[in-house]
């Protein structure tokens, strides 16, 4: 009788192991694929800013030289913004080499880290580009003599395209990459 009452109570763990183990793999590749997607997503949002930063580029490149209008602001606005641009396409390159499937864990999980610190530092030096950049502007065109509505327009204007930029930062980025960091956190304690 006892070696009966030991096969089933044998049997019951064994039932209950193999259900354990099929939700933990099912976990695991939902992780995976959310984690996936999420490097992904960012990657493919590079490229979508690469798209519409190339031809800015191009049609600011022909506009300073058809009409020959090289200023100071205009040479510092295009020797940032090819290193930038280059800058964004070795990230994406990056991101599109990172397979969670098929690197190790804990190099994918360095990988993430990685380009959560190249965010911050990216989205400092752009802050600091920007502010640089409206305070030569304000002085090359001498805002202040126009009267304050164009002093109050102009720090619209630049407020604004700072915020726009610290939004897309937080937004789309580094709230992509905390997420994809809790899904490997949870990965990694799963495993």
């Amino acid at each position: 009788m006892e070696l009966e009452e030991l096969k089933k109570s044998w049997n019951a763990l064994d039932e209950h192991l193999k259900d354990r183990e099929f939700i933990k793999e099912e976990e695991l590749k939902k992780l995976i694929r959310h984690a996936d997607k999420g490097i992904h997503a960012i990657a493919s949002l590079n490229i979508k800013l690469i798209l519409i930063s190339l031809p800015i580029l191009i049609l600011f490149l022909a506009e300073v030289l058809l009409h020959n209008r090289l200023n100071p602001i205009y040479i510092i606005i295009i020797f940032a913004w090819i290193p930038a641009l280059c800058w964004d396409i070795a990230t994406t390159r990056f991101l599109q080499r990172t397979q969670i499937d098929e690197m190790p864990l804990v190099e994918v999980i360095s990988r993430v880290n990685r380009i959560h610190r190249w965010t911050i530092r990216e989205r400092l030096i752009a802050i600091a580009f920007l502010l640089v950049l409206a305070v030569l502007s304000f002085i090359y065109w001498q805002v202040w003599q126009y009267g304050i509505g164009m002093i109050a327009f102009f720090i619209l204007l630049w407020g604004g395209g700072l915020g726009l930029i610290l939004w897309i930062y937080r937004k789309k980025f580094l709230n992509r990459i905390h997420e994809i960091k809790k899904n490997l956190s949870e990965l990694n304690e799963l495993m």
